[in-house]
């Protein structure tokens, strides 16, 4: 039960937190009307949920390495899918800008977040289809995609994310 407890503490506190960062972004940027989202916490918020569960990952990859890490996994394991977000754990009192896998069953796959001190680690962001991560890391010539929200002219902060951008659970 106390691991159960420090999930739901570390949920509550990522979701607290992404919406009080969205908050701070709101009043910063309130005069750019052009923005229909101030913040990449902004567009979690509006297109992510949160995961709760984590499965241990087939492979182990590089530390701060995350987004490539994930890239690269989509290529040898099909049945999982490219996930963006903040994570927060025990140790980690901040929303962290990550990336993860989701198997089929909906739960994580961290390949670089791995081991016991990660084990209360709570997820909070969007699902997205592989095509679209193709497409961003060719046009942005990097692996991120909220990290990389100003290029473009802040597209997905003015517009959001097209509709083939996300990944539909079935």
């Amino acid at each position: 039960m106390v691991g159960y407890n420090s999930t739901l503490k570390n949920y509550i506190s990522l979701e607290q937190k992404i919406k009080e960062q969205a908050n701070i972004y709101d009043q910063i940027y309130r005069k750019r009307d052009n923005l229909r989202f101030k913040s990449p916490y902004a567009l979690v918020l509006q297109y992510g949920e949160p995961f709760l569960e984590k499965v241990e990952s087939p492979f182990k990859g590089r530390i701060k390495g995350c987004y490539q890490n994930c890239f690269d996994a989509l290529l040898q394991y099909p049945n999982l899918e490219y996930c963006e977000g903040y994570a927060i754990d025990d140790g980690l009192p901040i929303p962290v800008s990550h990336a993860w896998l989701i198997n089929p069953e909906g739960k994580v796959v961290d390949p670089t977040w791995t081991g016991e001190e990660y084990k209360h680690t709570v997820y909070y962001g969007i699902i997205f289809n592989r095509e679209y991560v193709n497409e961003v890391a060719q046009i942005n010539k990097s692996y991120s995609i909220l990290e990389n929200f100003y290029k473009n002219d802040h597209q997905i902060l003015r517009e959001g994310f097209p509709p083939h951008a996300l990944h539909k659970v079935k």
